[in-house]
């Protein structure tokens, strides 16, 4: 695997060898359409984990006991597929040794590497996403590999009724007449009832930071206005709980150089915090 060393995320005494959850960060910054500079949060995020403490108050939990490694960033060199070659590649390594692959984006174009690599593995996959925007375009500014396309690249490898999106209110016309029926959509966060239809399937969660709103986490690439409450977010990643086989996960878009208070990157690392602490104790209780 082609892997740059960083700074790792939080104080872990896990080794790879031992550890059942692997960090990794994939700083793709390529086909970005607002904002740049999304490559630069892996390294952000761990930064900033540094600063919050190992014992989380309010859940009684410590980041310390949870069997994680981060193994750095995958090193990006070459033309965009070649990133998106090696982003896969990584990804389908830890699964072959059974592990859970946690990524730090970078942009929103990474989870369809991902999903490549883990439809592999786990045939009836299903994922749920946190967007503002639908990303379901056939391309964008003559891409097909965007960010702007990463949900129609994912519909069409695993086709319908396997995405679940959530805190939706971007796309255009046609966007919503191709989601209709195939995709699920809404702005309001997942029911009990669809938690409980997924229980036992194969999940896989994508987080872009813009379903949250700006006025919370500005610090992305792509804002968008009458977005969602931190609270909102968290509550919803507690309720995850209802569900026994969480395969995976990613963080998106967030975007340190127009994140001046760093808001936005903290909300990132207690996110993957709270991540970190619901695949453990999913581990634990299988």
């Amino acid at each position: 695997m082609l892997l740059e060393q960083a700074k790792p995320f939080s104080e872990s005494t896990k080794t790879y060898k031992t550890a059942d959850i692997i960090l990794l960060g994939i700083p793709l910054d390529v086909t970005v359409s607002f904002r740049p500079g999304t490559r630069f949060a892996p390294s952000a995020i761990r930064e900033i984990s540094w600063h919050l403490e190992d014992y989380d108050y309010l859940t009684d939990k410590n980041i310390l006991d949870v069997p994680f490694f981060d193994i750095g960033n995958v090193s990006l060199k070459g033309n965009l597929e070649s990133n998106l070659s090696e982003a896969r590649y990584v990804i389908k390594r830890i699964l072959d040794e059974r592990k859970l692959p946690v990524s730090l984006g970078g942009e929103h174009l990474i989870t369809f590497p991902i999903l490549q690599a883990m439809s592999k593995h786990y045939p009836d996959l299903h994922v749920l996403v946190f967007d503002a925007h639908t990303d379901v375009s056939d391309n964008y500014r003559n891409l097909y590999l965007s960010h702007s396309t990463v949900m129609k690249l994912v519909y069409n490898l695993l086709g319908e009724n396997r995405i679940f999106m959530f805190g939706t209110r971007s796309g255009t016309k046609d966007d919503k007449q191709f989601i209709k029926g195939k995709i699920f959509s809404s702005y309001e966060p997942p029911s009990s009832k669809l938690l409980e239809k997924l229980k036992y399937k194969p999940v896989y969660i994508s987080i872009d930071v813009d379903v949250l709103d700006p006025v919370v986490a500005p610090g992305v690439s792509t804002p968008e206005l009458m977005g969602w409450k931190y609270e909102d977010l968290y509550e919803t990643i507690r309720r995850f709980r209802k569900l026994k086989k969480i395969v995976g996960f990613d963080i998106t878009e967030i975007c340190p150089p127009y994140d001046q208070a760093g808001v936005t990157t903290l909300i990132g690392a207690k996110v993957i915090r709270e991540i970190l602490f619901l695949l453990h104790r999913n581990r634990k209780n299988a």
